[in-house]
């Protein structure tokens, strides 16, 4: 198993997707419920849009994941923005060809293409 090192950087391109997503729903409940309901359903709706924007998707957030790397069997090193280190399992994995999912009881969300071969080979022999 090769020794895997990723930097995080924000996902411009998946904070759009995020956004759009979000604002479908908002649409979504001015057909359906009564005024008081969808003024607290798209507030809820915002501060989610802003939650998960600003910690898994800009990794503004001091808890956001910045850096990960793998370097013996089953023992991830996952390094906050605030400079702790966590040791963690994976425990599972989502690859698709435009981005892949780590699940370490924290999501990781990465987009880059070209960087991320080795690691897509990786969580592919793994199963």
């Amino acid at each position: 198993m090769p020794n895997i090192e990723i930097n995080l950087r924000p996902a411009k391109v998946l904070a759009i997707v995020i956004a759009v997503i979000h604002l479908g729903a908002m649409v979504c409940v001015f057909s359906v419920f009564s005024i008081w309901l969808q003024v607290v359903l798209i507030l809820l709706i915002g501060v989610n849009l802003y939650y998960v924007l600003w910690r898994y998707i800009l990794l503004r957030s001091s808890k956001s994941i910045v850096k990960i790397w793998h370097k013996e069997d089953d023992v991830w090193y996952l390094m906050r923005r605030s400079g702790r280190l966590v040791e963690k399992q994976l425990r599972s994995s989502f690859v698709a060809r435009f981005m892949i999912i780590l699940n370490f009881k924290v999501p990781v969300i990465l987009c880059e293409q070209g960087k991320l071969q080795n690691l897509r080979v990786y969580l592919k022999m793994r199963g």
